[in-house]
């Protein structure tokens, strides 16, 4: 797999060992090293990296700097703090501050692996938003040329489904002859839409005299299916009767992807809620506050336990949640909004 990999730190051989660990897992890199502010801000304007590792401490620059940096620039790229000298209430604060990770430069075997993960949940985050901009592009562009519109547009008989009127889209994506019905067009069926999945817009924008947004899936000439959302509008006679409809598709099938793969993260998410409730009242007070970036000598203070009986109760709270680091319980409870 190619990736590009914009490394600010001020050690080549750090950087050439970081390079030398990916090319190891599989990755085929292309990195650049940067030390400074500039650096970091001509690299940004000229290469669209996949991910960011930063060292938390520089002589001339720092992590917490670079983070703000690419934040302030709305760069939705993962951004992972690689360092040998940071410690865990550290850590917390650059994850708070936006950074996604942080791996110790000792256990760089974590890093392709986190790479692998915030490059995923990454691209769910960009399918998400270019399917949304597609289909208000979509929409906004129906009024103003419907003929040179990129998704189907048909106008049809309210009387007995026959599509009147069709744009190049139908035509092109469907087997098209003159009196054909919307149910035969669309979804190969020889009568109207009439179960509760799938219900007919024409029978809901005639029977109510308002438009409608409904999910289909329509199948074009070869028996492909794609998911659609179809916007349907009545046309009234000068009686106030419905004596055709409107209707518009748009081609949703990236965005429902983007969806299954979001809901596999709230999958995640409500595994870990339930492994909440195997906790002891005190170990959610230690997790609470471990989440919240504090050492084991000031929870044990502010819970008036021993320091040994802190990290007991955080050992067994690690191994309850099935979490590998302090990072993952931080990046679980952001998502969830606990906070202590």
């Amino acid at each position: 797999m190619n990736i590009r990999v914009l490394i600010i730190d001020d050690s080549e051989d750090d950087a050439l060992l970081i390079e030398r660990n990916l090319k190891q897992q599989g990755y085929i890199v292309t990195f650049e090293r940067v030390d400074t502010s500039e650096g970091l801000k001509s690299a940004l304007h000229r290469v669209q990296w996949d991910v960011v590792l930063t060292d938390y401490s520089m002589p001339h620059f720092s992590g917490l700097s670079a983070l703000a940096l690419i934040r302030m620039r709305d760069i939705n790229i993962p951004v992972i703090v690689i360092s040998g000298v940071v410690g865990e209430d550290t850590a917390v604060n650059m994850m708070r501050a936006g950074a996604n990770d942080y791996i110790m430069k000792n256990n760089l075997i974590r890093l392709a692996p986190a790479i692998e993960r915030e490059l995923a949940e990454a691209k769910i985050r960009l399918q998400k938003h270019r399917a949304d901009i597609t289909i208000a592009q979509q929409r906004n562009f129906l009024f103003t040329v419907i003929d040179s519109l990129d998704h189907p547009f048909f106008v049809i008989d309210a009387n007995d489904y026959t599509v009147e009127l069709a744009n190049k889209a139908v035509k092109e994506s469907n087997t098209w002859e003159n009196g054909i019905t919307c149910y035969s067009l669309t979804h190969n069926r020889q009568s109207p839409c009439d179960c509760q999945q799938y219900p007919c817009p024409l029978k809901e924008v005639v029977s109510t005299g308002k438009s409608i947004i409904v999910e289909h899936t329509h199948y074009d000439k070869d028996g492909k299916g794609r998911d659609v959302e179809v916007h349907a509008y009545p046309i009234f006679d000068s009686e106030g009767n419905v004596v055709q409809i409107i209707e518009y598709c748009l081609d949703i099938t990236e965005r429902r992807r983007a969806e299954e793969k979001a809901s596999k993260l709230e999958a995640e998410l409500a595994v870990f809620k339930e492994r909440l409730t195997f906790l002891t009242d005190r170990e959610h007070d230690v997790m609470l506050l471990v989440g919240a970036g504090k050492a084991n000598k000031v929870i044990a203070l502010e819970l008036g336990i021993s320091h040994k009986t802190v990290e007991i109760h955080r050992g067994r709270v690690m191994k309850k949640l099935k979490l590998d680091s302090v990072a993952d319980l931080v990046r679980y409870l952001t998502k969830l909004e606990i906070a202590p």
